[in-house]
């Protein structure tokens, strides 16, 4: 699986996780994605 399509589902899986906080906020999000091995076992 390529990294940009893992990337894509994580993407929308917290999307559908978060929609009710996502849709209902009046300031933005962020979600930050980590992809540096480094940070993995934190």
């Amino acid at each position: 699986m390529g990294n940009h399509q893992h990337n894509d589902e994580l993407i929308e899986g917290f999307y559908k996780q978060l929609k009710p906080i996502l849709g209902s906020s009046d300031q933005a999000i962020y979600v930050y994605l980590d992809d540096n091995p480094e940070n993995h076992d934190l």
